[in-house]
């Protein structure tokens, strides 16, 4: 595929949407469609799905996973690159679980954007040299692994604390352990990445029914 064949769209701030087409201008490729955040993307690329779409994760809101899974299902087709601040590098592990083919620090957009998005539409997958030890999956501890299934299940802490005989307190330690290691930010992220069977966590999910406190979309509380 040349250059000239390949379509991005990026989602991203205006600023940063502005500094990669003129980054890609440069390097003979041109931005397709644009959108400030990575839920209007899909629309914003009017039923034609680019190669890569690049996906600033500061524009992502408050479940940035959940919002690189939202354009991974609605472009499936397309490749992912998401560019990360290098302060969140923590959270890079996440990107690549919710779907990215690649991680772009924002500090090396220029050195690094257009090449990862050749490799990405020749079928590679990206990140940086540095932060490649985050591909090593934290080991979860046989309870932080117990918790999380039970929060994927439907379960407030207040119930796995009695189904447990912890205290609330020592679930959201847990909680926020395996939050931690598994680079995620809440209950609906973690719930999400148990179901996946792409994240290869092989947490059973427990047989009981959800309650009214498993609705919330927080973390670890």
């Amino acid at each position: 595929m040349s250059d000239i064949d390949v379509s991005v769209a990026v989602a991203a701030d205006e600023a940063t949407s502005r500094r990669i087409a003129t980054l890609l201008a440069h390097e003979g490729l041109t931005v397709a469609a644009r959108a400030s955040g990575p839920r209007r993307l899909p629309d914003a690329c009017q039923n034609r799905p680019p190669h890569v779409a690049v996906v600033a994760w500061k524009a992502c809101g408050p479940e940035p996973a959940a919002a690189v899974r939202h354009v991974r299902r609605a472009l499936s087709r397309s490749r992912v690159v998401v560019v990360i601040g290098d302060n969140r590098r923590q959270d890079m592990r996440g990107a690549v679980d919710a779907g990215a083919d690649a991680v772009v620090l924002e500090s090396r957009l220029a050195a690094t954007l257009a090449v990862t998005i050749r490799a990405v539409c020749a079928g590679q997958a990206c990140v940086p040299r540095e932060l490649r030890r985050q591909f090593e999956r934290p080991l979860l501890s046989p309870r932080e692994r117990q918790v999380l299934g039970m929060v994927a299940a439907g379960l407030g802490n207040a119930d796995i604390a009695k189904k447990l005989f912890l205290a609330e307190s020592t679930v959201k330690g847990h909680l926020s352990s395996a939050f931690s290691k598994l680079g995620i930010h809440s209950r609906r992220e973690a719930s999400a990445l148990v179901r996946d069977p792409e994240a290869h966590l092989g947490i059973d999910l427990p047989a009981v029914p959800p309650t009214p406190q498993a609705t919330g979309n927080g973390g670890p509380r």
